[in-house]
């Protein structure tokens, strides 16, 4: 599931943070252990043992630790099932998954969020939040139709910025032209190109 460039996955993808896999009990018997080893293809790989219950033909997901994305370049994910409840696995022919992932992309660690507001910018909410899902920047209460570029100086690591709209129709929407159009870039905090 993650990492992923499977369309059924985009939203979720690119990704640097804990891989997730789904795990199918085919077999007769519970599952309440299982023993995974897992990282980029032809890179270091990583074992973890999850304890989780799979009932028969139940599927779950499994996140596994962190691993260093910082090596990788857009390329192959694999994770493999090495023991079911502590033993080798009694049918093997389905215990290995893959999946090729683009890389997210790299910004240097000082970076300009550069927004103009529309006419309800009362219902949006910009936040930068860590792996781990901390918040290390969040702006909201803007002004309407007005222009704002906030510096960040971020660490190196990965993070991950969401715009929310309690309107659900965006910045900038065909069918509300009464909302007026705002619009969203960030810019290279040492150079002022545009980076998206």
């Amino acid at each position: 599931k993650n990492p992923s460039t499977r369309v059924e996955f985009a939203r979720s993808n690119p990704m640097c943070k804990n891989p997730v896999v789904v795990v199918k009990n085919t077999g007769k018997t519970a599952i309440t252990s299982v023993e995974i080893t897992y990282g980029l293809k032809g890179g270091v790989q990583n074992t973890y043992t999850a304890n989780e219950s799979i009932a028969p033909l139940e599927t779950k997901e499994i996140s596994l630790p962190n691993i260093d994305w910082s090596t990788a370049s857009s390329g192959a994910f694999e994770a493999k099932i090495l023991k079911v409840n502590g033993q080798a696995d009694g049918y093997d022919h389905n215990n290995i998954g893959r999946s090729t992932f683009m890389k997210p992309a790299v910004y240097p660690g000082k970076i300009v969020v550069a927004l103009t507001t529309n006419k309800r910018p009362f219902q949006n909410i910009l936040t930068v939040t860590d792996v781990n899902g901390n918040d290390v920047w969040k702006k909201s209460g803007m002004t309407a139709s007005r222009s704002y570029h906030d510096t960040l100086k971020l660490e190196k690591g990965c993070y991950y910025f969401k715009i929310t709209d309690s309107g659900g129709d965006g910045l900038s929407f065909f069918a509300a032209t009464n909302q007026g159009d705002g619009y969203l870039q960030f810019l290279n905090g040492n150079t002022g190109g545009i980076l998206r």
